[in-house]
């Protein structure tokens, strides 16, 4: 198989975004992590009150969340993916190898805690595992 003849379940992988974007609403939520991720920022809940999201920024995280599955979508077919296990690795090889490793700048050189690098890796991790997953299930 080479890049050209790629098919790519469109609708699965747009989902798989949409699953990714809502894990991500949870996972910076008070159902989870909100308040380790707001302290690794020197921030809390009080200091953010009044503060809306930005529409903008939230459309651009959907469309953001879509094209990052649909690459997945691309690795999982190129590799003759089949069923969900080779939708987790084929997430897995995205978010560990590329996403992981490029975040680890941010410590490295922006001075952000191993904390907030864990928490934000491990939503990529996460989230894009089930969106693999989800993929992998039913395209």
């Amino acid at each position: 198989m080479n890049l050209e003849t790629i098919e790519i379940a469109y609708l699965w992988a747009v989902l798989g975004g949409v699953l990714y974007f809502a894990i991500g609403w949870a996972w910076y939520s008070p159902l989870l992590f909100v308040n380790r991720w707001l302290a690794a920022q020197g921030r809390t809940m009080e200091s953010t009150q009044g503060e809306q999201p930005d529409p903008v920024m939230l459309g651009l995280n959907l469309v953001a969340s879509i094209i990052m599955v649909l690459v997945i979508a691309a690795v999982y077919e190129w590799a003759g993916g089949d069923g969900l296990v080779d939708g987790i690795v084929a997430s897995l090889v995205v978010s560990v190898g590329v996403v992981a490793m490029e975040s680890v700048k941010g410590v490295a050189y922006y001075n952000n805690s191993w904390t907030l690098y864990l928490i934000n890796t491990g939503y990529a991790v996460v989230g894009l595992g089930a969106a693999g997953a989800l993929y992998g299930a039913l395209a």
